[in-house]
């Protein structure tokens, strides 16, 4: 067993955390109305709360993608431990297993790292007012978000096998014989 039933709690508590106080909303913001024509329209949130609340974010996930990093670096060094074991226990089919499960993890870390720059650039272009940066964030926005999320799925199906051959059947099968006959 790798954590105790305390640790695994804990982790499982400060994710939680986390991620309610990425999500949660931000009291107190004030809204900029515009008049279109002869009606109040809401056109944003003030700017010192767009600030907050990208910081607020930002930093909510720099804490996550660091908290992520330790834990690749932990797991990354009992894969080391692993090797050296399966190396002289003969147990090449553990290595492997392993090491396919820490390429997808490592590849979830790199897309998550890449996510977390990308919301930083956030607090940089509203605490600055760039938008021509503010138009590139925008524009690949969808790129890193889809990017973070579904490259443990991606990862999976191409690093486990098992996954691969439930999910995409290679083989083509011959129709089953007919087990009754009909006589004319």
């Amino acid at each position: 067993q790798i954590w105790s039933r305390k640790i695994s709690i804990l982790i499982v508590f400060v994710a939680c955390v986390l991620s309610f106080g990425a999500c949660s909303p931000v009291f107190g913001c004030q809204f900029t109305y515009k008049m279109v024509g002869n009606v109040t329209m809401i056109a944003y949130l003030d700017d010192a709360c767009t600030i907050t609340q990208k910081s607020r974010s930002s930093a909510v996930y720099f804490l996550y993608v660091i908290v992520n990093l330790i834990l690749t670096a932990l797991t990354s060094h009992r894969f080391v431990r692993l090797s050296r074991f399966a190396k002289a226990s003969n147990g090449r089919v553990i290595v492997i297993a392993n090491r396919n499960l820490f390429g997808v993890v490592l590849i979830c870390t790199i897309t998550q790292m890449i996510k977390a720059t990308h919301r930083f650039c956030w607090v940089f272009v509203a605490a600055f007012g760039m938008t021509d940066l503010n138009v590139f964030l925008q524009n690949t926005y969808d790129i890193t978000h889809y990017l973070a999320t579904y490259s443990a799925t991606v990862s999976l199906v191409i690093f486990n096998k098992q996954v691969r051959h439930l999910l995409i059947n290679m083989r083509f099968r011959k129709p089953a014989p007919a087990s009754t006959r009909i006589v004319l």
